[in-house]
C-alpha cells in the first residue's frame, strides 16, 4: 500500500493542497525452468473521484551462470506509481506515456556484479504540458553483503 501526500505553494496561490493516494499492487510472475521468468506488476491507484489498475509487464533471462537481461514496460498516467512490492517509486506527476528498461547484469563473484541500465520515456510534464523524450544509460557496480 503507498500513501502519498504533497504539498503546493505557488506565486499565484499562496496555500496548501493535501492530496491523499491509496495503491493496491500484486506481483505475478512464472518461471521456466530457472532461465526465463515473465511477470506483471498490477497496480489499483486510488483517490476520491479517480480509479486506475495500472500493468506493469517484466521478464528476466539467464542466458548463462553469470549473466542475466532483465527488462520491464510502464505507462502511467498523472499519479504516483509504486513498482516491484516498493523497491522502485515513480514519485512524480508527470504522465509517463511509455518507459522501456533494459539491464544486462554479469556476476563476477557472489558478492560483486557489473550492471548497465538503459532507460527511454516519453513523458508529458505536468506542469509546462510539453512533451519530451528522456533516455539514460546506467553503468555501474554491485556489491551485496
Amino acid at each position: 500500500t503507498l500513501y502519498s501526500t504533497s504539498k503546493q505553494v505557488n506565486d499565484t496561490f499562496n496555500t496548501d493542497n493535501n492530496y491523499q493516494q491509496w495503491q493496491y499492487g500484486l506481483d505475478i510472475n512464472y518461471s521456466f525452468k530457472n532461465k526465463l521468468m515473465i511477470g506483471l506488476d498490477a497496480n489499483y491507484i486510488y483517490y476520491p473521484d479517480y480509479a486506475r489498475l495500472n500493468l506493469s509487464p517484466y521478464a528476466r533471462i539467464k542466458i548463462a551462470e553469470h549473466f542475466s537481461i532483465f527488462a520491464y514496460y510502464v505507462k502511467k498516467e498523472n499519479y504516483v506509481l509504486s513498482l516491484f512490492g516498493g523497491s522502485q517509486f515513480m514519485n512524480s506527476y508527470d504522465a509517463v506515456k511509455n518507459k522501456v528498461s533494459v539491464s544486462l547484469e554479469f556476476k563476477l563473484s557472489p558478492k560483486f556484479g557489473l550492471f548497465t541500465t538503459f532507460q527511454h520515456e516519453n513523458i508529458g510534464d505536468n506542469l509546462s504540458l510539453r512533451e519530451y523524450q528522456f533516455s539514460s544509460l546506467f553503468i555501474g557496480l554491485k556489491f551485496r553483503p
